[in-house]
């Protein structure tokens, strides 16, 4: 085991990033990224089960993943992006103002009225947690790799299965929310960002959904 030098969390020693605060380790325990991309061949892992229409995989952790973010039907494409706790987008497809939306008072959303993954997907679909975003990056096996132009984080589960991720994106996290700041998931290989970021509670700060099923 090794132990993060910015917040001392404890990690495997192949771990890559610190999945606390995003601290990357030390880069002579770290592939190079131009040397780990190469041409991905595969589109999608073949062992899937489908909910509502969407497809979820079981990576040998706590919960099954989506294969894509909520709005995209592929791995590869862009979904929507909302603001923290508003399921129906209103605060992007329409004029927004802060006396008519207010964020959710409670700090964990997942699974309730304001979860924009079971809203837009329906049960049992929900936003993942801080500690299951945590658990995708500890235990998975990481591979970077291109795809038709784009690059991509390809994770592995302990049973072999695997999801797709962008290499570069902001995911919401359901729970952690505290006071004026809200939880996101931030990987961005190209700056060694991976790990969950505070971010300042406003209407107009949007990111992008991936969801889970729990087991």
């Amino acid at each position: 085991m090794k132990y993060c030098t910015k917040c001392g969390a404890k990690h495997p020693d192949d771990a890559m990033f610190c999945a606390n605060c995003g601290n990357p380790f030390a880069k002579e325990n770290q592939p190079l990224l131009q040397e780990s991309k190469r041409d991905y061949v595969e589109t999608e892992c073949e062992d899937y089960l489908q909910s509502n229409g969407h497809k979820a995989v079981d990576l040998g952790l706590s919960v099954l993943w989506s294969t894509c973010e909520v709005g995209a039907t592929v791995f590869s494409g862009i979904g929507l992006k909302f603001a923290w706790g508003d399921e129906t987008r209103k605060t992007i497809t329409s004029k927004w103002s802060n006396a008519w939306f207010a964020p959710p008072r409670s700090s964990n959303i997942c699974g309730s009225s304001h979860d924009m993954a079971r809203y837009q997907w329906g049960s049992p679909w929900r936003l993942p947690t801080r500690e299951e975003f945590a658990e995708l990056v500890q235990n998975c096996e990481w591979d970077f790799v291109d795809y038709k132009g784009q690059s991509f984080v390809k994770f592995t589960g302990p049973n072999g299965n695997f999801i797709m991720m962008r290499s570069c994106i902001m995911l919401w996290i359901g729970d952690n929310a505290e006071g004026d700041y809200v939880s996101a998931f931030h990987l961005d290989v190209d700056k060694e960002i991976c790990g969950d970021v505070s971010l300042y509670y406003n209407v107009d700060t949007h990111c992008y959904v991936r969801a889970v099923i729990g087991k």
